[in-house]
């Protein structure tokens, strides 16, 4: 009966295929430990020839304390699960709470010629991401990987990820909680009743016991917004998404390194909309794309590099510039 065991682990695991699963009330944690599903298989002269394998963490929490989990793999990267699948899809079971720190490392990059790999982080209450992610594209050619760092209730966005690409195009970073702000300092704050939700799963957070007094993902009262830095988002070497099923409001100004995209996409609950009163700036081949279920609010310049800007469906600009030399549509 798995349904309120606890899986702990420290030390190292080699295998192709690694899953610790705490069922649905259990707290799966990795304490210093490594999980490693990297390619081991051998080609021509005994030089590695395999793709990365998988790792999952499942249990109704999951907790990541200097770990390092790898699934790098010289032909690609393979697939890291903590918390459940992608957007809490599937099979899988998903976790309540998932909490990665700083000195946790999640690899699923190509070592040689290949694609990065896939990394999912999700929880149905609270994902805090502290950690590193490294899904690269091979030395020798290959697209960076994928990377989800996201929960269907309120996210602190404070890691790294590194999804780039020397030899191909560069990969995917999604943030989807429920509603976002952008900030310039003060980011992760969470609003008066997240607080509340935090609070209570920073009190059950060590130990084994449940999340008492945490809600089960349901939907996030108005004032329960993620609040990123910028500072976060800069720092990122990845095209990024930040999706919530109901609002993105952008206080302050936002400025992508070259070649990175940036994707608002707001409401994908069916209602929800898009604010931005701080500038928004990408360069090089990099484009803007906003979209809402309902309104799209420009109060602020947007600047493009050549993947221009895209906006969608209504929109209120009242102060609007179009650099990108790609064209623009609204």
């Amino acid at each position: 009966d798995m349904i309120g065991a606890a899986v702990f682990h420290s030390g190292t695991i080699k295998a192709r295929d690694i899953a610790l699963a705490a069922g649905a009330q259990g707290h799966a944690k990795v304490e210093r430990g490594t999980l490693s599903a990297a390619g081991y298989g051998e080609g021509r002269g005994g030089a590695a020839q395999a793709s990365g394998g998988s790792v999952d963490v499942f249990g109704d929490r999951g907790t990541m304390t200097d770990a390092t989990v790898n699934v790098a793999g010289s032909t690609g990267g393979g697939t890291v699960r903590i918390g459940g699948a992608y957007q809490g899809a599937g099979d899988a079971p998903t976790a309540s709470v998932v909490t990665i720190d700083r000195d946790t490392v999640l690899n699923a990059h190509a070592t040689a010629q290949g694609d990065g790999g896939r990394i999912i982080v999700w929880s149905d209450d609270v994902t805090t991401y502290q950690g590193h992610i490294s899904a690269r594209g091979g030395p020798q050619g290959g697209d960076g990987g994928f990377a989800e760092v996201s929960s269907k209730g309120l996210l602190r966005f404070q890691g790294t990820a590194d999804l780039s690409a020397p030899l191909g195009e560069r990969g995917d970073l999604l943030l989807d909680p429920t509603n976002v702000r952008i900030v310039a300092s003060g980011g992760n704050a969470p609003g008066a009743n997240a607080a509340a939700r935090v609070g209570a799963v920073d009190q059950s957070s060590d130990g084994d016991q449940s999340d008492n007094g945490t809600p089960g993902g349901g939907a996030a009262a108005d004032d329960d917004f993620t609040s990123i830095n910028t500072a976060d988002l800069t720092a990122v070497d990845a095209d990024v998404t930040i999706q919530a099923s109901r609002d993105i409001d952008v206080q302050t100004a936002v400025t992508l390194n070259a070649n990175r995209s940036l994707t608002l996409d707001a409401g994908t609950s069916g209602t929800g909309s898009i604010t931005v009163n701080g500038t928004t700036t990408t360069s090089g081949t990099a484009g803007v794309t906003l979209q809402a279920a309902t309104d799209v609010d420009v109060n602020q310049t947007i600047t493009a590099g050549s993947g221009g800007i895209t906006l969608r469906p209504r929109v209120d600009a009242t102060g609007l510039s179009i650099a990108g030399g790609g064209g623009s549509s609204f």
